[in-house]
């Protein structure tokens, strides 16, 4: 194969959520990767309340940490970052690839797969049962 039917391939199949990207955050304890993330709000604060004192102040604190940990556990890969890490060819040094900072790092999405193959034997069982009709009913229900 050549690499650009590899390239189209690979992007195919993270347009249907097949692939997932894997964070730092995501292999750390989860306790550091909290703390990383308080420190991370402390060094950057966000545009807050300064009327805020005490409790209130804290759970607003407490909010922004939260939503610095959802960005970095974010895995959701979209098609589009993943086309443009596949078209940059990578530094070599002695003709060995070496990684860098902002290399990507994906791995299956083993939740998704699970769920397409299974929906897709199970509407295969129902046509072949029960008749093309009810693959469609089948099909709303395994939606939902």
């Amino acid at each position: 194969m050549t690499r650009r039917k590899i390239i189209n391939s690979m992007k195919r199949l993270a347009e249907d959520e097949l692939f997932a990207l894997v964070q730092p955050a995501q292999l750390q304890i989860p306790h550091d990767a909290r703390q990383d993330a308080d420190e991370h709000v402390n060094k950057n604060p966000p545009a807050t309340d300064s009327k805020l004192k005490g409790r209130k102040a804290q759970e607003q604190h407490v909010g922004h940490v939260d939503s610095e940990m959802e960005q970095r556990l974010d895995s959701y890969l979209a098609p589009q970052t993943l086309g443009s890490a596949l078209d940059v060819v990578p530094a070599k040094v002695d003709g060995i690839g070496m990684p860098g900072p902002n290399d990507l790092y994906i791995c299956v999405n083993y939740t998704r797969v699970v769920k397409s193959t299974r929906d897709s034997v199970f509407s295969q069982h129902v046509n072949k049962d029960l008749g093309e009709r009810n693959v469609k009913i089948a099909s709303a229900v395994l939606k939902q």
